[in-house]
């Protein structure tokens, strides 16, 4: 694939700025955009631009890779100027190895089927096995290790709400409730001495690293990453996590039985800190590249994006009707919120073209309050996603986290468990606990004026051009060949 000019492309390094923290080879300079914008100038076709942001978490390469599939089937099926962000924030391994490691520990592996025992009881569960249909909380540790071995477990099961055990918890209060759980879980783990000593022994400093040492051992010890276990804290934390487990079980905001589990534990033990910080890391750089940057700010410190607005305003001032229209897939719909916010805000005199989405990572209070309350005219909007029961399939972590990597946005890279994600077609089914929150009712509202503004994977075969999609995988909207990436080129063309 050949290599694209940088008319097309710009680099976003380090915090938003033009210093590249990746290869230099693709390194884009404040002159590279004044050339950019003087070409623009020239031309007396390909007025209207289309911005492409792909996704937050994948590698620089990855993204440069996408631009050089773009930008010539944009050139050659469209009459628009495309350029690519390319803001280099492969952080998606350092993600899913913390997650690996911590669940690759004996110590993890503990606690999940202490959860699991104690917290399927509680909401009833009940799984198939090759003896018939069996109690989770009647299980073995054997049997329970025996389904962990499978690349998606717990994924055969049913919840029998008619159980005793879970006819009380759904009755009870969340202090009752807690005070319930932890009195089984004090049993358990009184009768279970094997886990001071994978404290103390099965951890490497790495693992110890990404663990909430201090939420399971005495605090008074004189070496707080290797300590007496506590009795009283490891109640309360494991007690925790089974908690919300079943709790979110009962409000119909878990994510599946065993997600559930691993992202509270995740969440509550383990690598949550760790990810919602990267996460935030990459958010933030969506946000901060826009920011305005002060009269006498060092030229490397300038940011990419402010730069580039500032630039448009000029070229928007010389050329009046042209539109500006906008692609992102995964989390590049957020850095597209961001900028079209900056746009509202600084009341540039830019119309805002088509805005197509691919999977957006995006949370659906963003969306809102940069697409929907700017939208004065009817913007172009088109969202392609999978549906659910994909979402589902798609194993982000096989045999640890077996939903797609939205869900784990959702479920624990946000602050909150159960994010509404833009994305995720659950939020948008009509079914409680979602049918009652205004917000997302408003979007529905917005997006139900242009008919299929939402496309879900897989459609019908006999799909019209511009509205067909096939990926299976959170990562394969933009890749090429996939027919999500026709409908957008077509969307653009037509």
């Amino acid at each position: 694939m050949e290599d694209i000019s940088k008319l097309h492309y710009i680099n976003v390094g380090r915090a938003g700025t033009f210093p590249s923290s990746g290869h230099v080879e693709f390194n884009s300079s404040s002159e590279d955009v004044d050339v950019l914008f003087e070409h623009l100038h020239s031309q007396d076709e390909r007025k209207d631009i289309v911005l492409y942001f792909h996704g937050g978490l994948v590698p620089q390469k990855a993204g440069m890779k996408t631009a050089r599939y773009f930008t010539p089937q944009i050139l050659t099926k469209t009459a628009l100027h495309p350029i690519s962000f390319i803001w280099e924030t492969g952080i998606w391994e350092t993600l899913t190895q913390n997650i690996s490691i911590a669940s690759s520990t004996k110590l993890f592996k503990k606690l999940l089927i202490k959860v699991l025992k104690v917290g399927g009881d509680k909401i009833g569960i009940d799984l198939s096995t090759w003896q018939g249909v069996k109690g989770i909380g009647n299980m073995t540790n054997s049997e329970i290790e025996k389904e962990l071995e499978k690349p998606a477990p717990f994924e055969e099961y049913f919840v029998d709400g008619s159980k005793k055990s879970a006819i009380e918890a759904a009755g009870m209060d969340d202090h009752t409730l807690k005070n319930f759980i932890e009195a089984e879980l004090e049993i358990d783990i009184a009768a279970d001495p094997e886990i001071n000593e994978l404290l103390v022994s099965d951890l490497d400093e790495q693992q110890r690293t990404l663990l909430h040492t201090h939420k399971l051992v005495d605090s008074n010890n004189s070496d707080s990453s290797k300590g007496l276990f506590s009795m009283i804290k490891i109640l309360k934390t494991i007690g925790m996590v089974t908690f919300r487990v079943v709790k979110r079980h009962l409000d119909k905001r878990d994510h599946g039985f065993y997600p559930t589990v691993v992202e509270e534990l995740l969440r509550e033990l383990f690598v949550a800190e760790a990810g919602t910080f990267i996460w935030n890391l990459m958010k933030s750089k969506a946000e901060t590249m826009w920011n305005e940057d002060a009269h006498d700010v060092d030229k490397k410190d300038i940011r990419v994006g402010n730069y580039f607005l500032n630039r448009l305003r000029d070229y928007s001032l010389s050329n009046p009707d042209f539109k500006i229209h906008f692609v992102g897939h995964s989390a590049g719909s957020i850095a597209i919120c961001h900028v079209v916010n900056e746009i509202v805000r600084r009341q540039l005199p830019v119309k805002l073209g088509k805005i197509i989405f691919l999977a957006p990572a995006c949370r659906t209070d963003l969306f809102h309050e940069s697409i929907v309350k700017n939208s004065t005219d009817r913007t172009a909007v088109r969202i392609f996603s999978m549906s659910d029961d994909l979402e589902c399939q798609d194993h982000l972590i096989p045999f640890i986290y077996t939903r797609s990597l939205l869900y784990l946005v959702s479920g624990l890279l946000e602050d909150e468990d159960d994010a509404c994600i833009l994305g995720m077609q659950r939020y948008f089914l009509g079914r409680n606990p979602y049918d009652n929150d205004d917000e997302l009712e408003s979007i529905i509202g917005y997006l139900s004026s242009v008919p299929n503004s939402m496309i879900f994977s897989e459609t019908h075969e006999n799909a019209e051009p511009g509205f067909q999609s096939l990926a299976r995988k959170h990562g394969a909207f933009d890749d090429e060949g996939e027919p999500a990436m026709d409908s957008v080129i077509y969307m653009l063309a037509n």
